[in-house]
């Protein structure tokens, strides 16, 4: 049966429909872009002190219930001066939810960028909708990702001194620590605990302290390799140094009062 003039029709601007909703998405996120898309990275929360509401830096959701970050993002604060926002691309709404206990390493201290991790339990579960990071297997732990692109989100400010208004990405290529020590002018040995990236475009600055550093599996899925310290370059002459998630999966799970499974 030949479709009727009206169906002809129907169909016609039912394809120009699809056309023009493929045509806003591929202009809304361009395989270039340096602003994260809805869902792409939905474990990332930001970290606000409560009030005034501030913005301290960012966190990893790894859990229902707790956020990884720089124990220099929270450095001085109490449980109750912190709020984490998840699930959001921008800021705006500021902290949302509680949090009842801050967990730094037992090894950290202001005078010191080594151990620069903590762990946030918030005060309840979050929406099943937001889903945390996939932490690194026990059998990562040696892996070295030198030469490996890794990716790293915030809302820090660029590299003019602005505040991102989005949720921004940026890609890291990993040295030899060797390499870092050289090109920070350091002459003490870097410990294996922390790695180093450069990066060619937007570098990471100033409020990207606790920000996620990622890796992309051949399976598709990321798997956090590393959260960015407080003494992040906002320059691409200078690496960024990112503490290794590897060497802290044994803490992570005993912090967490073994709620977080570390898989061999």
């Amino acid at each position: 049966m030949a479709p009727s003039a009206h169906s002809v029709a129907a169909l016609a601007l039912l394809a120009l429909a699809l056309l023009v909703g493929l045509a806003e998405k591929s202009q809304a996120v361009p395989e270039d872009s340096s602003i994260a898309y809805p869902g792409q990275f939905p474990w990332h929360a930001a970290v606000f002190q409560a009030s005034p509401s501030t913005l301290l830096g960012s966190g990893i959701l790894v859990g229902s219930q707790y956020v990884l970050t720089a124990a220099s993002t929270v450095t001085d604060k109490s449980a109750a001066d912190v709020r984490v926002l998840l699930g959001e691309l921008t800021t705006a709404k500021g902290g949302n939810v509680a949090v009842s206990a801050i967990k730094p390493h037992e090894s950290w201290s202001a005078d010191s960028d080594e151990n620069d991790i903590a762990l946030l339990v918030l005060a309840g579960p979050v929406l099943a909708s937001v889903t945390p990071v996939r932490l690194p297997a026990r059998y990562y732990q040696g892996a070295t990702y030198v030469d490996q692109t890794l990716s790293v989100t915030g809302w820090g400010t660029d590299d003019a001194g602005n505040t991102e208004t989005y949720l921004s990405v940026s890609n890291l290529n990993v040295i030899r620590n060797r390499e870092c020590q050289t090109l920070q002018n350091q002459n003490a040995r870097l410990p294996w605990t922390k790695m180093c990236a450069v990066g060619t475009g937007p570098t990471p600055c100033k409020g990207d302290s606790g920000d996620p550093v990622v890796f992309l599996e051949n399976d598709s899925k990321y798997t956090l390799v590393g959260i960015l310290t407080k003494d992040t370059q906002c320059s691409t002459k200078r690496p960024s140094t990112i503490t290794r998630i590897t060497e802290f999966l044994d803490w992570i799970s005993t912090a967490s009062d073994g709620h977080i499974v570390i898989q061999n």
